[in-house]
């Protein structure tokens, strides 16, 4: 319920405020491929396995060149190394799987460049926040699953992001 809140709030609020504003506004929806490179990844495999995701954009026409631009989406991946990972403590369960569905958010400016009609090649910077939820092989969250990590590692489930592109 609480995402379902942060979706409407994030995307739909935005869009509602703006088309009063009286500028144009495009709706754009994507499919993405997502792929895990990290510390359960087999650092000898050099092509990975691709999830699919979804995302959806809002974009406000400013100047004709400079747009503003606000993108959610989600998706979900696993990944499993089955090679020995070593524990410095034996009393740690190094976990070797991980599953988890990720959401995000941000804002971007994206600048233009028309040389044609046809052809308008674009830079895009921004920022945003990513949350995930990371689950070990019997569907236990493992931010909570302190045993299976050294004395005193922490991590978020909510992360920042500089999202760019070209």
């Amino acid at each position: 319920m609480k995402l379902n809140l942060f979706v409407v709030a994030f995307l739909f609020l935005p869009l509602l405020v703006l088309s009063q504003s009286g500028r144009q506004i495009k709706v754009g929806f994507g499919l993405d491929g997502i792929s895990y490179v990290g510390d359960l990844s087999d650092p000898d495999q050099r092509i990975h396995r691709i999830y699919p995701g979804a995302n959806l954009s809002i974009q406000v026409e400013g100047p004709k060149r400079l747009k503003l631009q606000l993108n959610g989406g989600f998706g979900k991946f696993a990944e499993q190394y089955d090679g020995v990972i070593p524990a410095t403590d034996p009393t740690i369960r190094v976990n070797t799987f991980v599953e988890t569905s990720f959401y995000y958010g941000d804002l971007r400016l994206k600048y233009r460049f028309p040389i044609s009609t046809y052809f308008q090649p674009f830079l895009t910077a921004g920022a945003g926040v990513l949350v995930f939820s990371p689950k070990d092989e019997n569907g236990r969250f493992l931010n909570g699953a302190t045993f299976t990590r050294e004395p005193g590692e922490e991590y978020s489930t909510a992360i920042p992001q500089i999202p760019v592109g070209a």
